[in-house]
């Protein structure tokens, strides 16, 4: 039919774009869709291919022409079904997608992802209950039966989240540090998303951080961690990811103040979940946590945070280096809060018992660097069959 709307899946955006995927048009009477973008090595980072599902609203001449009309795809991208077909009306509709449907809010008085929070993991990864951290993404365009009814939208979905990873190393061969997990602490959690002003998310638009809205006080911490009983990470002189299962942090984009280093846990800081040993030729010492008398701290982790100021910013990756034991560095500071630390049986509260919540654990804080990299668009193709 003449009059069918068609839609076209532009690009989403992400990061380590190596190689474009092309994936066929989807013609006939429904809506159809093409697309091609770049691959990701991260498995928590949605791609055409694992997006599977999105909501698509329409408005037009002052009303909701349809409501988070459901899309998916049981191949993986290569063709899309949607829930009902819709046809063109005489007047121009504004078209709203995310992948979020619960929180999505599209009237035409306000156009929102609202009160979004992002998953607390629960449980350790590759464990009963372990759930990752998903990505948000959104699109907006306009369209019109003149202009549209044979070209299609295109719906250009970007990343709303800031993607977190944290490397680590150790610069001291006489030390070693097994990591087993590591959280980001004192993050707003609870935020309102509003597009605006609307304008179509082409690839190279900016999302900026002033679109996201802190709506709650609570302040959330975030853990990635191994199965208990797991492997853990022995750090080297170069830098290797400690994040489990190849997932990252996804957090609202926001501004913070680094913890200031003291008891109270004031402000944003990371800790990383280690044990930390002096090595003389074969024979090892564990240091962190601090073996007594009364226990011999077998089996057991602690965390080493360290404060750091965050300013993210949607659709970018920051990756966090933490050089353990570094020129003029050490070994991390005793986290402030551990009744915050989960309760596994693997996890040492009081890994220093002479020591409190911003003590140096070694004398010398970590010392770390960050670098910053947008999710790119490998931009939308035309596919002639």
């Amino acid at each position: 039919d003449e009059k069918t709307l068609l839609f076209a899946l532009a690009a989403i955006a992400m990061t380590s774009c190596s190689k474009d995927e092309t994936m066929q048009t989807n013609t006939g009477n429904s809506i159809g869709f093409r697309a091609s973008l770049g691959k990701s090595t991260r498995a928590n980072v949605t791609t055409l291919s694992n997006l599977n599902t999105f909501y698509v609203t329409a408005l037009g001449n002052g009303t909701n022409y349809f409501t988070r009309m459901e899309v998916t795809s049981q191949d993986n991208g290569a063709t899309w079904q949607t829930a009902q077909t819709h046809y063109w009306p005489a007047y121009e509709l504004e078209f709203f997608a995310s992948n979020m449907r619960t929180n999505m809010n599209v009237t035409p008085e306000a156009q929102t992802i609202a009160d979004y929070q992002p998953h607390v993991i629960s449980a350790p990864v590759g464990e009963a209950g372990y759930e990752p951290q998903h990505d948000l993404v959104v699109a907006y365009n306009t369209g019109n039966r003149a202009n549209n009814e044979g070209t299609g939208v295109a719906l250009n979905f970007k990343h709303i989240l800031s993607q977190i990873e944290i490397h680590a190393k150790c610069s001291d061969a006489h030390k070693k540090v097994e990591v087993m997990g590591v959280r980001l602490c004192r993050l707003g959690t609870t935020a309102t998303f509003t597009l605006d002003p609307k304008a179509e998310t082409t690839p190279d638009m900016t999302i900026g951080q002033d679109m996201w809205n802190i709506t709650g006080t609570l302040q959330q911490n975030y853990l990635l961690r191994s199965a208990m009983m797991s492997t853990p990470k022995t750090l080297t002189a170069t830098a290797q990811s400690i994040m489990p299962n190849d997932d990252n942090f996804m957090i609202v984009p926001q501004k913070t103040d680094a913890w200031t280093g003291g008891t109270a846990a004031d402000g944003t800081y990371i800790s990383v979940l280690c044990r930390i040993y002096s090595v003389n030729g074969a024979a090892e010492t564990l240091l962190y946590p601090e073996p007594t008398d009364a226990n011999r701290k077998d089996g057991l982790y602690a965390f080493s945070a360290v404060p750091v100021a965050m300013d993210l910013q949607p659709g970018f990756k920051y990756t966090y280096t933490l050089e353990f034991f570094g020129t003029n560095g050490g070994g991390g500071e005793v986290d402030p809060d551990p009744s915050t630390q989960p309760d596994y049986s693997d996890i040492d509260k009081n890994p220093k018992p002479d020591k409190e919540g911003g003590d140096e654990i070694f004398g010398a804080p970590i010392r770390f660097t960050v670098t910053v990299d947008e999710w790119k668009d490998a931009g939308s193709q035309d596919v002639v069959l």
